[in-house]
């Protein structure tokens, strides 16, 4: 009995002890007047604080709350959560207001230098909601919005990156340096930026970017101006779908510079609308860029100008394949689409060699001069892919009807803003 007595107050401490140390929420509110401990609405912080609990969320209010960087060493694999409150999650009753889930959490800046981290705004972006709803956004470009160094494992959603306005500076949204694994950006709005929406230098494994928004920077003297700029070392299994880039300009969309290997590549699902690129849609320039084991498929793309504008440049690189684009009015003086090409639909975009080519004719969108990419009829049947390449970025099943549709949009009607599916794992260079 005695040993049985003590057995059970040793599972007991035991207990106590896992429970003092689960993961708590915490409040963080700007201009609150309370005891700033962060336990409750009443005594929330006024801003995040400088050390941050690894395995605790942070729910943060509306507000204004400066520049901030994420430093705090890593635990394992455990997370450290930001959330913008909201009406429906914002943990604790004690002390809140539905007053303060109106409006956003913004901040001046943001540098990455810790891992395992996720920042969720909870609202805004995707098909439906491109532009609009984000509950925590990032502005006043003065350097860079967010710049990374050695980060591993960190997710930002339903952010909004505002450069303010897109005057030419040597200015970027994002700039990653030092090499990352594992970043996923999701829901992002994106828009007027001086320079590059994004930088990476060095080795980057892992990145997706998805179901979001790019729109107007610049491109000048002080700064050459892409998308997706990448350098130095070698980028590897990264996936761009589901998103729309809209009046964007630079080199590229998404380019190795001079140096850069980009290899294992899935590009599709995407609208790439107006714009500028001087060097192609996806290219690797003629410094010594390398694109190799690239998929692009199912994009849509219109109007976009340039030299050799809206098509793939690949001069170096192997086992590229381009199947079941929409090109439309999409200006080319040099044609090179690289690789192994097919079932691709073109209009006024310059002549093609293909098998299984479709020369179209007229208009095929919902309503182009309102950026509505949606088909209106079917195409001529593209060639059929596997997961995950078999839904477009509103959850239409590609197929269901038994036709293929060619570019970002199958015709007929489905799911607005899905959840999206688990970025595909298990690559493999072939």
């Amino acid at each position: 009995m005695r040993n049985l007595m003590f057995l059970i107050l040793l599972l007991t401490i035991f207990f106590l002890g896992t429970v003092n140390t689960e993961a708590a929420n915490r409040y963080v509110r700007a201009g609150t007047s309370g005891s700033a401990n962060g336990t409750d609405w009443t005594n929330a912080y006024t801003s995040l604080p400088a050390s941050l609990v690894r395995g605790d969320t942070y729910y943060i209010a509306s507000g204004s709350y400066g520049s901030y960087t994420f430093d705090d060493a890593v635990s394992g694999t455990t997370l450290i959560t930001i959330k913008k409150a909201t009406i429906a999650d914002h943990g604790t009753a004690t002390g809140w207001l539905d007053s303060f889930a109106t409006g956003q959490a913004v901040w001046t800046g943001w540098t990455l230098n810790s891992s395992y981290l996720t920042i969720d705004g909870q609202t805004g972006g995707g098909p439906s909601a491109w532009d609009t709803g984000h509950g925590i956004a990032v502005r006043n470009l003065s350097d860079h919005l967010l710049f990374g160094n050695n980060t591993t494992n960190v997710t930002v959603t339903h952010v909004e990156l505002d450069g303010t306005n897109n005057t030419p500076a040597d200015r970027d949204a994002l700039y990653f340096v030092n090499g990352s694994t594992n970043l996923t950006f999701r829901y992002v709005y994106m828009h007027d930026i001086g320079c590059d929406f994004a930088q990476f230098r060095s080795n980057h494994t892992g990145f997706t970017w998805e179901y979001s928004k790019a729109t107007r920077n610049n491109q000048a003297s002080a700064c050459h101006g892409d998308v997706f700029e990448f350098d130095g070392g070698t980028a590897l299994n990264w996936v761009i779908r589901y998103n729309w880039f809209d009046e964007c300009q630079g080199t590229y969309v998404i380019g190795t510079h001079e140096s850069g290997t980009l290899n294992n590549a899935q590009i599709y699902g995407n609208v790439f609308s107006g714009g500028f690129v001087t060097n192609g849609l996806v290219s690797a320039l003629s410094g010594g860029g390398i694109i190799s084991n690239l998929k692009f498929y199912n994009n849509t793309i219109v109007n976009l100008g340039g030299y050799n504008g809206g098509f793939l440049y690949l001069e170096r690189g192997t086992n590229n394949v381009i199947y079941n684009n929409l090109y439309y009015a999409t200006s080319s003086q040099k044609v090179n689409m690289g690789g192994t090409h097919d079932y691709n639909w073109f209009r006024n975009s310059g002549s093609q060699s293909e098998a299984h080519i479709q020369n179209g004719s007229g208009d095929p969108f919902m309503n182009l001069a309102g950026d509505d990419y949606r088909l209106i009829a079917t195409t001529n049947a593209g060639i059929t892919l596997s997961a995950p390449y078999h839904m477009d970025m509103r959850g239409n099943v590609r197929g269901a009807d038994s036709l293929w549709d060619r570019g970002a949009n199958e015709f007929g009607g489905g799911m607005i803003d899905p959840t999206p599916p688990a970025p595909p794992t298990g690559l493999r260079i072939q």
